[in-house]
């Protein structure tokens, strides 16, 4: 299989993971003595759109590095 096909599913995998682990549960904010918090922040969509775009980001990254190997061969 061709490198940058390769390193183009792991950065899409990769990602998709990463977005995936980072999403936010709870947030809060303090404003001096008010304390506001909002349990599971966002919708299933914001989620997904968020998940979506770092793992279009990933695989970017993950081209652009199979397209630098490919040149050093």
């Amino acid at each position: 299989m061709n490198l940058k096909a390769i390193l183009l599913v792991i950065g899409v995998v990769a990602g998709g993971l990463i977005g995936y682990l980072t999403l936010p549960e709870v947030a809060s904010i303090d404003l001096g003595n008010v304390a506001i918090q909002v349990n599971d922040a966002g919708s299933s969509n914001d989620r997904l759109f968020r998940v979506a775009i770092f793992a279009v980001v990933g695989g970017l990254i993950g081209l652009a590095l199979g397209f630098f190997a490919d040149q050093r061969r």
